[in-house]
Formats: structure tokens, sequence, C-alpha cells
């Protein structure tokens, strides 16, 4: 899931997993790959929203319930980054920072192992959604928040530049941008999106791509961040995250080139999907999107 794997193969894996986990009646282990599924259910559209775990099979707060002090840490981390995460990914950023209160954060970050570089991504991007509507003497604290973030991310990048290199970049693009910086911002978001799709994963090719529209949008900039988006969405659906798309199309309907219909993708492998949905998805989420280094060029 880290590195891109599409969302199907990924759930395939883990019910593989569970059944282990269950011969050997390991709870915290099982819960785990519970975390993990309910996250994949949740970008797959499977669940009541894409910010929530939770749907007529599953409580998730019954299940946060459970997460006491004498679980596995590494367990609860997980459970809370993909939280995180999956709020994050829904544009619900009050209820992310929520998952990430002070109680719920102490676990993640005493956590050692996979779970590290998402809790240090997500959290950032969440901080930095969330900067503008914090009072001006609070901004400072947070943006320094930010940076400490990005600081971990650059130190594992120098030592693993393809696996770090677009969460690095997306941070950096992120704080240039609370900088009004704006021309490093650009520059750092194309480094973002091209870091992702040279090395992975998709979800961060996604993701940049969707943060950089953004940025072109508040900036007047209508054209380029349709692009932006429109790449993102692909990018999500190489990714087989189908509930993600569905919510990125509920916030611009414009990217509707026709809806996904529920039983359009689910269980079926990526170069089944529609003609009309997605047209040769590796081309299209591989289209170079127009950026400030391509008009640099032009």
């Amino acid at each position: 899931m880290l590195t891109g794997v599409a969302l199907e193969e990924v759930w395939r894996e883990s019910d593989k997993l569970m059944d282990f986990a269950g011969k050997i009646g390991f709870r915290d282990a099982t819960d785990m790959v519970v975390s993990q599924q309910r996250f994949v259910a949740a970008m797959r559209g499977r669940t009541a929203s894409v910010s929530t775990f939770s749907d007529a099979a599953f409580d998730e707060r019954a299940f946060e319930v459970e997460l006491t002090a004498d679980r596995l840490p590494l367990m609860a981390a997980w459970y809370w980054i993909l939280k995180i995460e999956a709020r994050f990914m829904s544009g619900e950023y009050a209820l992310a920072f929520a998952s990430h209160r002070p109680r719920k954060a102490a676990v993640v970050v005493d956590a050692r192992g996979d779970p590290a570089p998402g809790y240090h991504l997500y959290s950032a991007l969440t901080l930095a959604a969330l900067v503008a509507t914090q009072k001006p003497e609070q901004r400072s604290e947070w943006l320094a928040r930010i940076k400490e973030h990005r600081r971990q991310l650059v130190e594992w990048m120098n030592s693993v530049p393809a696996t770090f290199a677009s969460a690095a970049a997306l941070i950096e693009a992120e704080i240039a941008r609370i900088e009004e910086r704006d021309l490093d911002a650009m520059h750092l978001y194309e480094r973002a999106v091209q870091a992702a799709r040279e090395h992975g994963p998709i979800q961060n090719e996604g993701l940049a791509g969707e943060l950089a529209a953004q940025f072109y949008a508040a900036r007047g900039f209508e054209k380029i961040a349709h692009l932006h988006l429109r790449d993102a969405r692909y990018c999500y659906l190489r990714w087989g995250a189908e509930g993600k798309v569905r919510r990125l199309e509920e916030v611009h309907p414009h990217l509707r080139e026709k809806p996904i219909a529920a039983s359009a993708t689910f269980g079926a492998p990526l170069e089944q999907l529609e003609v009309g949905t997605v047209v040769r998805p590796r081309k299209r989420c591989q289209a170079r999107s127009f950026s400030a280094s391509s008009s640099r060029r032009s």
C-alpha cells in the first residue's frame, strides 16, 4: 500500500494475512490488517464515505475504544495514520486534525517502522491545509511544526531518494505556498509530481496534482488547475480509489467525463474499465501536466 500497489491487490493480500493472523490467534496483527482493509474500503468507495471506515459491518467508534494502552503501539499507529490520511483525502481537514490530537499522536510518534513516513507526510499536509485558519500568533508555530515534519522526510530522502522524494517535495511546495513564495511553489509541485511519476507511489502523484490544482485555482489559473485535477483523477483511478474519485468529482463536477457506476470497477482489473471512463489509463496518468517548467521550455 505504501508503494502504490493497486488497492484491489492490496485487499487480496490482506485477506491472506487476515486468515493467517486469525489461525494463530494474534489479535493485534488481525486488527492491524483490519485497519488497512478499512482504509482500502474507504478509498474504493465501499464505506459510508471516504472519511470514515464505518459501514454496515464495521463500527469505527467501537473499534477505536479497543485501542487501549496495552495494545501493540505499531497497530494503533497504523490505524490513526490511516484515519488521518482518509480524512485528508476526503478534504475534511479539521477531522484529519482531530485524529492527530496529542493523546493519539503520541502513540504514532513512538512507533517504529513503516507507518512513520505516512505520519509525517499527512500530519504536515493537514497542518498546511489549516494554518491559514489559525490566529496570526499561532501560524508561525504551526509552520515550525510543518518544517519539522519536512526535516524528517528530507533526512530520509537523502538516504533513499526514490522512496521519499515526492513526499519531501510536496511538503516543500506547501511551505512555499504558505510563505507566499509562489514561483518556488510552482517548481516544487512539479517536482513532487515528477518524482512520484518516476518512482511512485501513484497516490502521491495524484495528491501532488490535486494540491497543485488548489494552488493554481486560488490564483485564478483555472485552466492549469483543471489540467492538474484531470491528471490527479486518472492517477487515483489507476490506484483503484473509485471512492476518492467520486469525492473529487463531487467537489469538481466538471471532471465528470462519465459518472463511475458502483459496479464499474469493483472486483474488475483496471484494463476492463469502460473505455469512456478511462482511456489508456497509464498514458493518461503519465501525460505531462502544464507547469511553470514546461512554460519556460516553450
